[in-house]
């Protein structure tokens, strides 16, 4: 009597008979009682499994699959199939008392029992499709991690108090998820307890509220509307000076300056300037001693990343009377942050605008060769002789919420 079974090596490609990549496979060459005890499997990685049949051709003794094996179960032309016979255990004749018994009736009966016995020997269906009846049919560490399907392991199947950190990995990424903290969970003790590593780690640029205090680098303001953010007014000496948004070196001024027919930067005046998160106003300031030894007249304007702020065009002097007093003068200009943009004005629309530094300065000119103008310095000494004296200048900011 033939196996139970028929062994077929798979093919490449999608067409044409036991090709891996089509449906119909055969023939197969063992006797059965009925086409539903027919069925098929592949062997992946050294596992059988079945695919179910559509139909049996019993002339050509071939069997069509519902589905491919290589899209069933990403088999290749490397591995084997077979078609074999899984007899039912559900009897094929029932004999009646008073009836009388066939000789095809006896035959089929017999060979039930004999076509079941073969294949419990021969393992036709390599276990592939064997029922199990309890627990004790499953050996201790029989069930591997590739017997278990994807996602077959519900909430529902783990006991509660079974997943214990051992079995978490050493990095969660729960940012999809939605975390619920209980009550009074996060106490101040515990912060204050692991307060460096919250300073190290902690990112609250963003999404808070609250106030922030000074000693954590906040202003300790509930509000900064018209509040004063930072504010210095610093001698030109070239020394660096620390602000609350960076630090901040005056041009070292060491001498006067006399001005020419051209417009040129004014010694210590220039400063770029990056203002605190918030900032609506920035007024800027600077003052110098200003003198002329002939009816001088100085002409000034302030420009701003490069750009003249022509609002800001003024002369100081007297051409005409010579009632011109030397002495220091404070030079002032408001940038307003938000809004419509104004380069007239040095207006922004908005703080990203000037979110980085932007320069700030003053040029100045004199009228002309015969009416000087000169900087940082006076006609005069204290004790009334006629010698300068040098005079240096200062440079601030205020910055306004």
């Amino acid at each position: 009597m033939p196996n139970s079974y028929t062994t077929l090596d798979l093919l490449s490609g999608s067409s044409g008979l036991n090709a891996v990549n089509q449906l119909e496979f055969g023939p197969f060459a063992f006797e059965y009682i009925n086409t539903d005890d027919i069925h098929f499997a592949v062997k992946v990685s050294g596992e059988w499994k079945v695919i179910s049949v559509a139909s049996v051709d019993t002339t050509t003794k071939r069997v069509t699959l519902s589905a491919t094996p290589q899209a069933a179960h990403s088999a290749a032309d490397t591995d084997e199939a077979r078609i074999y016979r899984s007899t039912t255990m559900n009897a094929v004749v029932d004999f009646q008392a008073g009836s009388r018994i066939s000789e095809a009736d006896l035959d089929n009966a017999y060979r039930q029992g004999l076509f079941a016995a073969q294949e419990a020997t021969e393992d036709a269906p390599g276990s592939a499709s064997r029922t199990v009846q309890a627990t004790d049919d499953i050996a201790d560490s029989a069930i591997t991690a590739a017997k278990l399907a994807t996602d077959a392991v519900e909430t529902t199947k783990i006991k509660d108090a079974q997943v214990t950190a051992a079995k978490l990995a050493a990095t969660l990424d729960l940012s999809s998820k939605t975390l619920t903290i209980p009550a009074a969970t996060v106490t101040e003790a515990l912060v204050t307890q692991h307060n460096a590593a919250i300073k190290t780690s902690l990112d609250i640029s963003s999404g808070m509220n609250g106030t922030l205090p000074v000693i954590n680098g906040g202003t300790g303001l509930t509000n900064t509307e018209g509040q004063v953010l930072e504010q210095f007014l610093l001698p030109c000496d070239g020394i660096a000076y620390a602000t609350r948004s960076g630090s901040v070196t005056p041009t070292s001024v060491t001498a006067e300056v006399a001005l020419t027919d051209s417009f040129a930067d004014v010694a210590g005046s220039v400063i770029t300037y990056t203002p605190p998160t918030g900032t609506k106003l920035i007024v800027y300031k600077f003052v110098c001693s200003m003198f002329a030894t002939n009816h001088g007249n100085g002409f000034f304007k302030v420009v701003l990343g490069g750009v003249d702020v022509t609002d800001s065009r003024h002369a100081i002097g007297d051409l005409v009377n010579g009632t011109f007093e030397p002495g220091r003068r404070a030079i002032e200009w408001p940038f307003v942050i938000g809004g419509v943009a104004n380069a007239a004005t040095g207006r922004k629309a908005a703080y990203s605008d000037w979110s980085s530094g932007v320069e700030i300065k003053i040029q100045a000119r004199r009228y002309s060769s015969t009416y000087d103008f000169s900087l940082h310095g006076t006609t005069l000494e204290d004790d009334a002789t006629t010698d300068s004296m040098f005079n240096r200048p200062l440079i601030g900011i205020t910055a306004i919420g």
